[in-house]
């Protein structure tokens, strides 16, 4: 009779544990909310000049998904820039600079259960990369002796998918991998020389239009499910 009960009792147990546990595939929605490490890499067509660029960026996103498999997502992140096709004046050295980026789409995924979720997507977005050099000593011919600083702002507008595969290894956690395809239908580099002299400030400009030949963006990185 004792054994009945033990094994009773440990059925129950057992019961109310699988019980508890969430059935994400029946949920109307599932959302999941990551930050990851990405490495994006760019080349651009510029007033007929080639700009290759790369970053480094620590990425926030949030994805969305029904129980019919309708999935939506955005995403954002920042971080250093590097390019070596950027130079000013008679500074040879590729520039280090700051990265930021920003997208939303929405697409479909193939699986989601409690363990796995696949998702293709086609998004729509903006990155930007923007350099400066510190001021050094420069003689004008109008100004005179004054300080001159150089910068960059090269601005994309992104058309492309992403390719997510999600595991989760407890009910509320899990890590993700994330490659990002994109052309660039739109671009655009604004560069800049100030001269500077106490309380003088000029500046001059020049803008320059284009494309983007490609954007890819590996990503891996952590996520929290409800």
């Amino acid at each position: 009779m004792k054994k009945i009960a033990l094994i009773a009792l440990a059925a129950m147990l057992t019961g109310a544990a699988f019980a508890q546990e969430k059935d994400y595939s029946a949920k109307t929605w599932t959302n999941d909310i990551g930050i990851s490490l990405s490495v994006p890499v760019m080349q651009y067509k510029v007033d007929g000049n080639t700009i290759k660029q790369w970053a480094i960026s620590f990425d926030a996103m949030y994805m969305g998904v029904h129980k019919n498999g309708f999935t939506v997502k955005a995403s954002t992140g920042g971080g250093t820039a590097n390019s070596g096709s950027i130079t000013f004046g008679d500074d040879d050295d590729s520039p280090f600079g700051s990265f930021v980026r920003g997208d939303l789409g929405a697409g479909y995924s193939f699986v989601h259960d409690n363990g796995f979720t696949f998702s293709a997507l086609a998004m729509f977005g903006v990155e930007a990369a923007t350099y400066e050099t510190k001021a050094k000593s420069y003689t004008h011919p109008y100004f005179g002796d004054v300080d001159r600083s150089y910068t960059a702002a090269l601005v994309g507008i992104t058309l492309g998918a992403d390719i997510t595969a999600a595991w989760y290894t407890k009910e509320h956690f899990g890590y993700f991998v994330n490659i990002a395809a994109r052309y660039i239908p739109l671009a655009g580099l604004v560069s800049g020389t100030k001269y500077e002299d106490g309380d003088l400030t000029y500046s001059e400009s020049l803008t320059s239009t284009g494309h983007g030949l490609f954007s890819i963006t590996p990503a891996c990185g952590v996520l929290w499910r409800f």
